[in-house]
């Protein structure tokens, strides 16, 4: 009798569980939580209080990425200097490169003042474009059907 008890109670749990979703920056986050609601337990990585390109890199950072279900990322190049060694330490097959974990939101959005050339003599040139979309209002509508889309 325990053993079934223990049995329903665990898959009651797996069944209602929420999605764990990370997000490197709040207007994903935000979008995130609207969208899923009490489906989804959202984490942003990146707190607005640092420059979007240079995160601070914290071991609390590692273990969320190591349990998240679902990482949605800014893409474009933004995350280029921070998140990768993030999630090599996190070792967290579901949301590594190309695997379906794995939102990235710069393969939705026309990227604007992608550069014909790149060279250091320009300094900091973002060689897929203007990484900075998540801060555009006409692109929240784009964002949330893709997270929309990927959370389904």
């Amino acid at each position: 009798m325990k053993k079934i008890l223990l049995l329903t109670t665990l898959l009651t749990t797996m069944l209602f569980a929420s999605l764990r979703v990370d997000t490197t920056y709040s207007t994903m986050g935000l979008i995130t939580q609207k969208i899923g609601g009490d489906l989804v337990n959202v984490t942003v990585l990146g707190s607005a209080k640092y420059d979007p390109h240079f995160i601070v890199l914290k071991p609390s950072l590692i273990s969320k990425l190591r349990r998240a279900d679902l990482l949605i990322m800014n893409g474009g190049g933004l995350e280029l200097g921070w998140l990768p060694p993030l999630l090599r330490a996190a070792n967290n097959a579901k949301i590594q490169n190309g695997m379906v974990g794995l939102l990235d939101m710069s393969h939705y959005i026309s990227m604007i003042d992608v550069p014909s050339s790149v060279s250091r003599a320009f300094g900091d040139v973002h060689a897929q474009g203007n990484p900075h979309f998540a801060t555009d209002p006409h692109q929240v509508l784009v964002m949330a059907k893709a997270i929309k889309e990927k959370l389904i």
